[in-house]
């Protein structure tokens, strides 16, 4: 009886999925080319819902303009994972890779060696080391943030908030902090969609403002924002 039940379910899952399939191959089938005349909208198929009328002209319908192709230029394909990064005052980038490694890159392309005292971060998923933000008096102070998942045990792991002094002649961090941790810490199965930091100016002092998304929490599909401010 069991396995008749268990064969019901899997039978009607395979039909809504052959029927959710099937929908979206003849949407794909029937999706009109964009429009790619000058000045005309790109965009073709009458609106979803019938008696929806833009509030002013340009609103909907963006029109075409020809553009010039990008110019890509590779600068280097040694990296590993690399996850973000901020171009330093001499127009290098400092850039994190999400296995843990942090390093610098020139303009020729010339990539350094990993950054040293780099904490060790946890990797599992999306999650690893992660954004990194330099502050906004970063040519006085050498200050960067940066986020990383922090193992808590053998399965947890939790996102942390660190700064440090950035020394790019020497190639490594000093006074390294930590001045947020996310609690309370999840299963490394959660590792999802977290670590952003970004610095900002308030009331002419310099302040950095790091917005952290946590992972989300069970039982719920939203992610929320911390901010801190920390000098």
């Amino acid at each position: 009886m069991r396995i008749k039940k268990v064969l019901a379910i899997v039978g009607l899952v395979l039909v809504v999925g052959a029927i959710a399939l099937g929908g979206f191959a003849y949407h794909m089938l029937h999706f009109p080319a964009p429009v790619t005349a000058e000045g005309q909208p790109i965009e073709s198929r009458p609106p979803e819902k019938s008696d929806d009328k833009p509030a002013f002209a340009g609103q909907t319908r963006a029109p075409y303009h020809a553009t010039a192709p990008p110019v890509v230029t590779t600068l280097t394909d040694k990296l590993n994972s690399p996850w973000s990064l901020a171009f330093l005052p001499d127009g290098k980038m400092l850039i994190t890779e999400k296995p843990g490694s942090m390093r610098v890159l020139d303009k020729t392309g010339v990539l350094s060696e990993p950054v040293r005292n780099v904490p060790a971060a946890s990797v599992a998923g999306q999650v690893g080391l992660l954004d990194l933000a330099l502050d906004p008096e970063f040519a006085a102070n050498h200050r960067i943030f940066f986020t990383y998942s922090e193992a808590v045990g053998e399965k947890d792991t939790q996102i942390v908030v660190a700064r440090a002094g950035f020394d790019e002649v020497g190639g490594t961090l000093s006074d390294v902090s930590t001045i947020f941790r996310a609690q309370p810490a999840l299963p490394k199965s959660q590792s999802a969609n977290s670590g952003a930091v970004s610095p900002s100016h308030a009331t002419g002092i310099c302040l950095s403002r790091l917005a952290i998304v946590p992972r989300f929490r069970p039982g719920t599909r939203r992610s929320s924002w911390t901010t801190i401010w920390a000098r």
